[in-house]
């Protein structure tokens, strides 16, 4: 026998989400990448191995943390309707599995 599964894009989710993007992600992420390429110049020497594991950590340790919360609080209370509540259940249950998996990360 043959299986068909049909694939159903969910567009108002879709347009939901780009429109975060191009309102947050976008904006956010231009001004903040011009900032660390600012701050790292006044650090160090252009292109060498410090100036660009700086951008890295501070990417990695800010940034990163924060498009995460920031996409985590729209997908709770925009897009599942989950609310405040919804989205601070959702950054425990991450923020605990983040922590759990962090150690390994750093042995790798």
């Amino acid at each position: 026998g043959s299986s068909t599964t049909s694939f159903i894009v969910d567009q108002q989710r879709m347009l939901l989400t780009a429109g975060f993007g191009a309102a947050f992600v976008g904006p956010v992420g231009h001004y903040w990448y011009l900032g660390i390429e600012k701050l790292c110049r006044k650090l160090y020497p252009t292109g060498g191995v410090r100036f660009l594991a700086s951008k890295v950590v501070l990417d990695s340790a800010i940034m990163g943390s924060l498009y995460v919360a920031a996409f985590f609080a729209f997908g709770s209370i925009v897009l599942e309707g989950r609310g405040l509540r919804g989205f601070l259940d959702k950054m425990k249950v991450s923020c605990a599995t983040h922590a759990l998996a962090m150690p390994g990360a750093l042995r790798n």
